[in-house]
């Protein structure tokens, strides 16, 4: 069964500006309807921050990753090493043991992984309605059994050194929200 959390944009500061209330309340629905988003926006304009209030606010666990240019796809995901009998044995990332107990997982920063990574990333995220998952490692091909209850959320900042998310559809989730006015 997947928990459907009581709106948490009802506790909303009345004192925000217009456009952020109305972008907190998209990117609510987004985490309620499970869309992985990428929150796009300047720094400063409370994308983590929204994120981080927001899974206080519906109850979810939340595992923030940053963004750096040296990341590989082992580092997030895992990687095969040989079991004590010599066989080889899977060894989880950290995002996909989130992935497997439930949460939001916000990659924040997404703009600082390496362009091959963001492409990794969004493909990853754009199957991830699908009850198994299946990605890449080396060689390999690894299937994750999805948590109905796990949130993907990545932030971008333009304006910054590092990759645009938004030049590649191939490295974009299926949902941009701007945070902007």
């Amino acid at each position: 069964d997947v928990a459907v959390p009581i709106p948490a944009t009802r506790n909303l500061d009345t004192s925000l500006p217009t456009w952020q209330a109305n972008t907190i309340k998209l990117l609510e629905s987004a985490i309620i309807g499970n869309k992985p988003t990428v929150a796009f926006g300047t720094p400063g304009t409370a994308k983590t921050s929204s994120v981080e209030w927001l899974a206080a606010e519906l109850g979810y666990p939340l595992l923030r990753l940053n963004g750096y240019p040296t990341a590989t796809v082992e580092d997030l995901f895992g990687e095969w090493e040989l079991g004590s009998d010599g066989n080889p044995v899977f060894k989880p990332g950290l995002f996909v043991e989130v992935g497997q107990k439930g949460g939001i997982i916000l990659i924040d920063e997404f703009n600082f992984f390496p362009a091959k990574m963001q492409k990794v990333l969004a493909e990853f995220a754009r199957g991830y309605h699908d009850k198994h998952v299946e990605f890449s490692i080396g060689n390999d091909v690894v299937q994750l059994e999805r948590n109905p209850n796990t949130r993907m959320i990545s932030s971008a900042n333009y304006g910054l050194l590092g990759n645009n998310p938004l030049e590649d559809d191939k490295a974009t989730p299926s949902n941009v929200i701007f945070f902007d006015e």
